[in-house]
């Protein structure tokens, strides 16, 4: 069908996707189900809606949209693959996945994909590469993306070629990095959610909406690399980690085998992503759910929250008379804050007495401090003369409700897991915090806003990348594969919304710190 005259274009790296030009590139977007974050609604306040038009950053909420455009989604920068070497020992016990002497790990993330290239006889990591899952333009969490290839099959396709390609993208980053070409891989290993893996294996991901607790085994075990369009590698053997349900999947039982979480001592993991899952294992037994948190910890929800980036603030202290002072990643110019400087600047702002237990804020008139009438009141971090978007950075009112939100959920979960494995909060020996958010955060300032409990010092781990390490340890042990089978068959998945008492934790949770005298011991 030949296009109209009034048509231009979106490029996501190889994806090309027509619409109408009509009012704003925002406006555009938002009318073919593609996702831009603006967290202002269009004002032009955020700075957060950028894309390229001819070359040059322009804010989509602000630019006119014109036939015959192409328009550049950003995509983000590049960051570091995480250091899994010092945990690959655990699984060095021989029966290396199809006899390979190197191998792919990849770890499908809802906004990030890290890719390592193993020397799987040897156990170690010869390089890799990460990148973002451009599944992004068409929705920031998992659900959207389901309710939007439910209600269009091509954009179920679309949702199907962009982690392809994505994935395609970063392992021939990953192979360069390592030196190596596609026909020096022997094996493949893939972590991914549940719904992640429906897409990669070209499978509707509908039921998951209504069944999440169904068996979705089919979704695990051994396929061929061309089964998940995994380019360039031929017919290669590739494991795909089992789930546990529709909401806690396969990378969720790579952390938990891999790290040996709860082989010893009773043992809860937190992966604070999105989903918000939680595990407690306790005597081989394993209870597992997931809490819908939000992005808020990822850069969304949140006015100027941005990913863990280059430029994002990563970390800040506030002085007596509320001037900050923090640290960006990359040492660049700050353009907003990551998840870990979002936790750090609340638990100052509580415990200099600036905010109230709601999320409230008490100004005390001085430059700091502005009020908007959507907003509310909202605390300056840093001024648009010094930040690296030209717009001030800020925290606000309404971002500390999704915020205090997001962590509400976090720990109403591990309340309710704990209690349906039969613990207490005093009998857990040990905290899994993973993924590169749970591997960031300051331990104290989670602990004075809540986030975590005050468990007895040296009881919370934080590993750099669960999923990951369960893909590479998914290559070099056929134990491990066996036992990720078990747990995957064995676990119990908790409804929430089901569960009486996740409501009730989650409401005695919506405070800062909480209600709960049980939850600092």
């Amino acid at each position: 069908m030949a296009e109209s005259k009034n048509t231009f274009h979106f490029l996501v790296g190889e994806e090309r996707i027509s619409a109408e030009a009509q009012g704003t590139i925002l406006d555009a977007a938002r009318s073919k189900g593609i996702f831009i974050e603006a967290p202002c609604g269009g004002e032009g306040t955020c700075g957060k809606c950028r894309v390229e038009v001819d070359g040059k950053l322009k804010f989509a909420c602000q630019e006119k949209a014109l036939a015959g455009q192409e328009v550049v989604l950003i995509e983000g920068l590049e960051g570091e693959l995480s250091q899994v070497d010092d945990y690959l020992s655990n699984w060095r016990d021989g029966g290396i996945f199809c006899g390979a002497e190197r191998a792919l790990a990849i770890d499908v993330g809802t906004s990030n994909i890290e890719i390592a290239v193993l020397d799987a006889v040897r156990g170690m990591v010869l390089g890799g590469a990460t990148g973002p899952n451009r599944q992004r333009v068409l929705g920031a969490d998992v659900l959207t993306r389901i309710i939007s290839a439910e209600r269009e099959r091509e954009v179920h396709h679309r949702l199907v070629r962009l982690l392809r390609d994505s994935i395609n993208h970063i392992a021939q980053r990953a192979l360069q990095d390592a030196g190596l070409r596609t026909q020096d891989i022997g094996a493949i290993a893939v972590s991914a959610n549940t719904v992640l893996a429906h897409f990669l294996l070209n499978q509707p991901p509908t039921r998951i909406r209504y069944q999440s607790a169904a068996d979705y085994s089919a979704v695990g075990g051994e396929f061929r690399s061309d089964e998940m369009g995994i380019l360039g590698f031929g017919d290669t053997p590739t494991y795909l980690l089992p789930p546990i349900s529709g909401y806690v999947g396969g990378d969720i039982v790579a952390g938990l085998v891999a790290l040996r979480v709860g082989e010893n001592e009773p043992a809860v993991l937190i992966d604070g992503g999105t989903n918000g899952e939680v595990s407690a294992v306790v005597d081989g037994a394993v209870v597992a759910l997931a809490t819908s948190a939000g992005p808020a910890f990822e850069g969304g929800e949140t006015a100027c929250g941005i990913p863990a980036r280059k430029g994002a603030i990563s970390s800040i202290s506030l002085k007596d008379d509320l001037k900050p002072s923090y640290q960006t990643i990359g040492g660049a110019k700050p353009e907003g804050i990551c998840g870990s400087g979002l936790i750090q600047l609340l638990a100052c702002l509580l415990e200099l007495g600036v905010i109230e237990q709601d999320g409230g804020m008490r100004p005390d008139g001085s430059s700091r401090f502005r009020k908007t009438a959507s907003e509310g009141t909202a605390f300056i971090v840093v001024n648009s003369q010094e930040s690296g978007s030209g717009l001030p950075i800020y925290i606000s009112e309404v971002d500390i409700k999704n915020i205090i939100r997001t962590k509400a959920a976090i720990q109403a979960g591990l309340l309710t897991a704990v209690e349906r494995i039969g613990l207490s909060l005093a009998e857990v020996r040990k905290l899994y915090l993973s993924g590169n958010f749970g591997s960031r955060i300051d331990l104290e300032a989670a602990k004075g806003i809540g986030l975590i409990p005050r468990l007895p010092a040296g009881e919370v781990v934080q590993p750099k990348n669960s999923s990951l390490l369960g893909a590479c340890s998914a290559i070099l042990s056929e134990n491990f594969r066996r036992k990720a089978l078990e747990l995957s068959r064995s676990a119990a998945f908790i409804d929430l919304s089901e569960d009486q008492r996740f409501i009730e934790h989650f409401t005695a949770s919506s405070f800062l710190p909480h209600t709960d005298l049980k939850w600092d011991l």
